[in-house]
């Protein structure tokens, strides 16, 4: 008889588990039905064990990331308590024991409020990502803060923020090595915000990311803060 017909497997856009499922259900039915296609291979029984490997790793990758958002919980609080103690301690305590002298401030690292700043950036300040939301599936909410302000703000002599990220690999220590393991360019953050959204099975991958002040006069980039990373949930 003429074969008139093409058979596909239909194995694309399935969720990892719909994926799972899909080959669970076709190596029992080539068991229940061996007679159709005798001596196939690789056997019913080693997809069958692929498919279960596949299984375990899903479930270990899903604890992986329930124990990262956990971390992330933990960091975000001990960062709160900690942002506390700078502000409404030890600056009230600061204030009361240096009487006004302003270099002593600055030695001990705090800033005196109201004093006009510098129309050139600071040499030391960095756009830092404080936070990441990975609360929406396919989604990461970058929050970004002066590392020197500590706060929300764009400091004078800034023109943006760029936001450069690379998706899974080894992490980056900076910028450059971002490039050389193939991140690149994401776009422009507010002075406080950068929404990155993905499409694609990447689920369980680390996303690393990179801020950069880009200077008005230059137009280049001045600084780059540390590198920040979470992990894709889809």
């Amino acid at each position: 008889m003429e074969n008139t017909i093409i058979v596909v497997a239909a194995m694309g856009n399935l969720t990892d588990s719909e994926f799972v499922n899909e080959i669970d259900l076709k190596q029992q039915a080539m068991t229940e039905n061996s007679t159709i296609v005798p001596n196939i291979s690789p056997t019913a029984a080693e997809v069958k064990t692929k498919g279960l490997a596949m299984l375990n790793d899903m479930k270990a990758r899903d604890l992986m990331v329930s124990e990262i958002k956990q971390k992330t919980s933990d960091i975000e609080s001990q960062r709160k308590d900690l942002t506390n103690i700078m502000t409404s301690q030890w600056a009230y305590k600061i204030q009361e024991a240096v009487e006004g002298d302003e270099g002593k401030v600055e030695l001990l690292r705090f800033k005196v409020k109201g004093k006009s700043p510098s129309m050139s950036p600071d040499p030391e300040c960095a756009p830092l990502i404080s936070k990441i939301d990975i609360n929406v599936a396919g989604q990461h909410t970058l929050n970004l803060i002066d590392s020197q302000a500590n706060k929300r703000c764009l400091p004078k002599g800034i023109l943006r923020i760029d936001i450069y990220g690379q998706t899974g690999g080894t992490a980056p220590a900076n910028l450059s090595e971002l490039i050389t393991n193939g991140g690149g360019y994401l776009g422009q953050a507010t002075k406080s915000k950068f929404v990155n959204t993905f499409t694609g099975q990447k689920t369980g991958t680390i996303e690393y990311y990179i801020a950069v002040y880009v200077s008005k006069k230059t137009k280049k980039p001045f600084s780059q803060g540390k590198m920040a990373s979470a992990v894709i949930t889809m």
